[in-house]
Parts: structure tokens; sequence; C-alpha cells
């Protein structure tokens, strides 16, 4: 068993408490108390996750993301609606379809005799929305497009399924996307081969960043840095759950937890623990500062964790 683990963590704070419980009349574990300081474990852990997540380079994670290559079937940046259909070649039939809209009404796809192959319901929101979604719409050939209702679409652009394609990574025709790694939190800094990009310049939803073509022109994978999100326990967690965390990292973690559960009963070793926590917070900053290297994009080529 890997001595990170959720039981052993549990283990170290009892250990803990044990070990200096008061002398006098108060014993602050007693058989009776230990299931109250049990059932507080699960709350006790997850926000010294979060304070650990805040106050330390703690889950600061880089990443190379490759970005999408999106094959184009046809863009638009004008407006179409009931007035101003578009007509564009449809070369294959399973397709990426994005586009913006304000309104409530139908975006239609049909053949040139006027006959629907493809019909994408819109329910307006009184704001401008995104659409994305994989389509199949059994027919090739000239399609033309146009609404019905009360609704009017821009941005329109619609790409090649290779059969993988998320909907989820599909954006407008001057962007591109890359997936986010597993357990992203928030991003820190991004940078191309070309030097560092503005993080104002990225979005990111559901579990993909979007980027402008024009600040990735020619590449074809970014370096992220981001925050990994916290880890979070509850009572139904397996004594073998390992945290991903270095030795370093486990000891401080092991004293905040049980600084937390003392808090309250126990001034003196509560006071300790906080000072033992804060010396080991230093040497976790300067191993941190230790690892850093001059060239982020390229040191984190050695460093996959797709």
């Amino acid at each position: 068993m890997s001595e990170k683990t959720y039981g052993t963590l549990k283990k170290r704070v009892f250990d803990l408490l044990f070990e200096y419980a008061p002398s006098d009349d108060t014993v602050f574990i007693a058989d009776t108390d230990k299931q109250l300081v049990s059932s507080r474990m699960p709350d006790a852990v997850n926000s010294s996750f979060v304070r650990m997540s805040e106050s330390l380079p703690l889950w600061t994670k880089t990443s190379i993301q490759k970005l999408h290559d999106f094959k184009k079937v046809f863009t638009y940046n004008g407006i179409c609606d009931k007035d101003t259909p578009l007509e564009f070649e449809l070369t294959v039939d399973r397709i990426g379809v994005f586009f913006r809209f304000f309104g409530k009404g139908n975006v239609i796809f049909s053949d040139m005799d006027g006959n629907p192959v493809l019909t994408i319901e819109c329910e307006g929101s009184g704001s401008i929305s995104c659409h994305k979604s994989v389509e199949n719409t059994d027919y090739t050939g000239t399609c033309r497009v146009y609404t019905d209702g009360n609704l009017c679409v821009k941005g329109f652009a619609v790409y090649e399924n290779d059969s993988e394609l998320d909907e989820k990574s599909l954006c407008a025709f001057n962007e591109t996307s890359f997936e986010l790694p597993e357990a992203f939190d928030r991003l820190v800094s991004i940078e191309a081969s070309s030097g560092k990009i503005n993080r104002d310049k990225i979005y990111v939803c559901d579990g993909y960043g979007f980027i402008c073509s024009d600040l990735c022109r020619g590449e074809n994978e970014l370096c992220i840095e981001y925050k990994r999100k916290p880890y979070t326990v509850g009572a139904q967690t397996a004594d073998d759950f390992v945290f991903d965390v270095t030795h370093l990292e486990f000891e401080a973690l092991v004293c905040l937890v049980a600084s937390e559960l003392c808090r309250d009963e126990n001034a003196d070793l509560y006071a300790r623990l906080v000072y033992k926590y804060n010396d080991l917070c230093e040497g976790i900053r300067s191993c941190n500062v230790s690892k850093k290297g001059r060239n982020t994009f390229f040191g984190a080529k050695i460093r996959r964790r797709w």
C-alpha cells in the first residue's frame, strides 16, 4: 500500500492527536470522541487541500496540449436568416456545425430542390447564444441553408466529422481549440514556441480551451501552466485512495488536517502543528523554485501529460 493514501493520512492524524492528548481530566480523543473526529475528517481534508492549493505551488502543472486541426467544409462570417440563405458544396454527409444565433426558430439545410436534409432547432434566450452539434445529413451536393421563425445566425462554420469529433470542441471559423488536461481547474499561463500568449485571449468551456487562430498560427501545440483541482474526499472515500503529492506535501497535509481538528480543543497542539506546517511550506516553496527552468515551453515537452 502506498504511504500517501487516505488511510495513512487518517492514521497519521490520529497518531498526532493521541500523542499530544492533554494530561488533565479532559481527554481530547477518548473512544467516545473518535467517531466525531472521524466524521469531521473529510471536511478538514478538503478545506486543507484548498488552503494548500491557494497558498503553495501545489498542483501547478505544466502540460503540452495539441491544437485541433478542423477540416473546414464551409465558413461564413456574415448574417444568415430567412431572407439571406447560404449556398455551399456539402462534400461529406457527417459534419460538425457551429454558429452563433439570436432569437428562436430553425436552421434548415436543404438540397437544391428544397427538400430538407437537416433541421436544427434553436431556442432563444434573449441574448446571443452558441450552437455546437455533430450531425449526419445523409446527403452530399449543393446545399442551401436558411432560417425560419424569428431567428438570425452569424459566424456559420461547417467542419468534416471524422467520427471522433467532439461537439464540445467546435468553435468559430477564426478560432481553434485544445483539450484541457484531466482535473483542470484554472489557467495560469500559456505559451507557444514563439513566446507567451496573454491568457485573457483564451477562454475555457466544457473541457476545452479556445484561442484565436491568429495567436497560434503555424503552431500545432501549446504549453499550458494550470492549477489542478484540489482533491475532495467524503464519507465513502476508500482508505486505499492515493493522493498524487510529494512526501513533503503529504507531511504538510497531515499537520494542517490535524491542526484543523484540534483548533478548538487544544490550543498548544494547534500552535505546534501550525508552526510545523509553515516550516514544511517553506521547504515546498524552495523545492519548487529549484525545479523551474528558463524555457517553459521546451522544458514541458519532456514532461508530456496527455
